[in-house]
């Protein structure tokens, strides 16, 4: 398909004859590790688009290995948001690393430059592991607003009645 980046496709075409090419090789940097996450993202994208449920479920097998020991990059997580539809499994692998093994920079990053869908569906599995919020507590964290000092909001709560 000419709107396909030949890397993928040739990646793809690989997978095809030695599904074996991708091992849970635990030693790799952590670069290495976010490029390998982010070409079987761009790969899974792919499956989807062409309906290769085989090869998505291979790529599955190899996000669940990973993520055992390593969290889901977010830069990986933006290509499966935008090459998928909601409710799809790769979203979900990538979430339940996320509410695994998180970190706060993380967030920051998907809520500033994150797809909708993806920072939605991290607050809804945040809220369900960590049950309901106080009602009496804030839920944002304190920050700085252009030319005041820093303030934490508590107006904002989730509540059933709200």
């Amino acid at each position: 398909m000419p709107e396909d980046e030949p890397e993928v496709v040739a990646l793809y075409i690989q997978l095809l004859y030695r599904p074996d090419l991708f091992s849970a090789n635990t030693s790799l940097t952590k670069e290495d590790l976010e490029s390998t996450f982010t070409a079987l993202a761009e790969l899974y994208a792919f499956a989807e688009k062409i309906m290769d449920a085989t090869t998505k479920g291979t790529v599955l097998k190899i996000f669940d290995t990973l993520t055992a020991t390593h969290p889901f990059p977010v830069e990986a997580a933006q290509v499966i948001y935008h090459g998928t539809l909601e409710g799809d499994l790769a979203r979900a692998t990538f979430v339940q690393s996320f509410v695994r093994s998180g970190q706060e920079n993380s967030l920051d990053k998907i809520r500033d430059h994150g797809h909708a869908e993806l920072f939605r569906d991290l607050a809804f599995a945040l809220i369900k592991r960590h049950g309901k919020l106080p009602g009496d507590g804030p839920i944002a964290r304190s920050r700085r607003i252009q030319g005041s000092s820093t303030y934490t909001s508590s107006a904002f709560r989730l509540s059933d009645s709200e």
